[in-house]
């Protein structure tokens, strides 16, 4: 049986590191050090040195820079002696002897940069050996673990200052995306189309796109609604514009539906035509189970399958689904086919991030509700994340029947709101007896449910209501405009 690896032994192999690749950034930075700091300071910190004397050197150097005196031989050892720590880098001998290291200050990216690579890789030993340690303990599931080992060797990419952009960077970047947005606003002026000026991802509905602007890189929106209001519907009429009409890749996951049914769906609504005389017509669900398809009904089937078949929707149907493998399979799909947009639904069938659950259900919301914000933000994609409504909206009679939703009845825990840049909720102002409504949905002339999506919340824009229609047999919304 092969021998496992004790973590606690202490290592075989000597630690990644070149001490004389330190010693000439050193040297470099002293001889040249108003070009040379800048440049190194971007690549290394001093936990990067191996040596710690190195480090403290470089310590040295950014306090100095900090001051705005150039840290050449002179200013370092002074600097040093102030700190009473000439001592710990081995004396002035040491700090001088680095000049002789380079002749010039012209290799010092270069070498910086080799010396970050060793930093790195010693980082990665040290993560490996922790995992290791974990792995043996067995308090954690295996899924959890790969994802904490995920995060961590993520994290070793921020170990540098490249990752802190700079005001200036930021408004560049803002102002070439903001004459983008504009060249292609006036283009489609010229071509006699409306103006679209949308920060991010299109919904597919035109009065909800005004009102956010698209849905933006790093949000997390939120879309509450009672049981059976079509919250699910609506999330994937969001994902079939997206595919379909913008190629943009989706990534979806669902705990509630499966991935027939899901697709069922998406046949479905993409069946949808006006006949000949302007009733909406369409292949049910109903239908397709039981294959009851006319030659033209099938004809349209496979124009649909067409469609469908080469669309960058990707999805997960895992009934449980816990936070850090959600994280794991979101990054995946981010990193190998570019995903735009993250689906959830939804957010109360999840399971909280912990390896075990708290036993209070707010507390497994709140840190779910945390935990997709930060996704988004660690992935720079919008996360859009459906969500129940509490019973209570049903029950409490002083707010008459049908009340508007209302942020305090997002159920289980107020950090959704919080959480959330944007909050809607589907809410049905007209309801009928389920009887009626599918009766008055599946006539010769069908009339559409009306539906408001309220926008409760927008950190950074209004709230409104955009009105909808939705044709439930088809599962398709539509916008009340349109």
């Amino acid at each position: 049986m092969p021998r496992l690896i004790d973590p606690g032994e202490p290592p075989e192999l000597t630690p990644p590191a070149n001490i004389d690749l330190e010693m000439c950034v050193l040297g470099g930075i002293m001889i040249e050090p108003k070009a040379a700091f800048p440049i190194a300071q971007d690549l290394l910190t001093r936990d990067s040195f191996y040596l710690d004397g190195h480090g403290i050197i470089f310590q040295a150097m950014a306090n100095l820079h900090a001051r705005g005196i150039p840290p050449d031989s002179v200013a370092v050892l002074a600097e040093l002696t102030a700190r009473d720590q000439l001592s710990k880098v081995g004396g002035p001998g040491v700090v001088t002897g680095m000049l002789g290291c380079v002749a010039t200050a012209a290799n010092v990216e270069h070498h910086a940069r080799m010396v970050a690579e060793k930093s790195q890789l010693r980082a990665m030993i040290h993560v490996f050996t922790e995992m290791i340690r974990e792995a043996q303990r067995q308090e954690r599931p295996a899924g959890e673990l790969l994802e904490l080992a995920s995060d961590r060797l993520a994290s070793l990419d921020n170990t540098s200052a490249q990752d802190m952009q700079s005001l200036s960077d930021i408004g560049r970047t803002y102002f070439d995306d903001l004459h983008q947005r504009a060249q292609l606003a006036e283009q489609l002026a010229a071509e006699g189309k409306p103006r679209r000026l949308l920060s991010g991802l299109s919904t597919g509905f035109p009065d909800l796109d005004r009102l956010l602007t698209g849905m933006k890189r790093k949000q997390l929106i939120v879309v509450a609604a009672r049981p059976g209001r079509g919250k699910s519907a609506f999330a994937v009429n969001i994902a079939n514009h997206l595919i379909l009409e913008e190629q943009a890749p989706v990534a979806l996951f669902s705990m509630e539906m499966g991935s027939d049914e899901i697709y069922d769906r998406l046949q479905v609504m993409n069946s949808q035509y006006n006949d000949a005389h302007g009733h909406i017509r369409g292949i049910t669900s109903s239908q397709l189970a039981e294959a009851d398809l006319t030659p033209g009904e099938w004809s349209r089937l496979r124009v649909t399958f067409n469609k469908l078949d080469s669309a960058p929707l990707f999805i997960c149907d895992k009934g449980t689904l816990r936070l850090h493998d959600l994280r794991s399979r979101a990054r995946a799909m981010v990193r190998k086919h570019a995903v735009k947009l993250v689906i959830v639904d939804y957010l109360q069938l999840m399971t909280p991030p912990n390896s075990r659950n708290s036993g209070n259900k707010v507390v497994d919301v709140t840190d779910i509700a945390n935990g997709l914000k930060a996704m988004a933000q660690d992935f720079n994609v919008p996360v859009l994340a459906l969500s129940q409504l509490s019973r209570a909206i049903e029950t409490d009679k002083t707010r008459g029947r049908n009340p508007r939703p209302r942020l305090s009845d997002l159920r289980e825990s107020g950090a959704i709101e919080q959480a959330a840049n944007v909050v809607m909720f589907l809410h049905d102002p007209n309801p009928a007896p389920e009887e009626a409504h599918a009766a008055r949905m599946l006539g010769d002339t069908p009339l559409l449910a009306q539906v408001d999506l309220l926008i409760e919340k927008q950190r950074s824009g209004p709230t409104g209501r955009v009105q909808l229609h939705w044709n439930k047999p088809l599962y398709k919304f539509v916008s009340a405009a349109w």
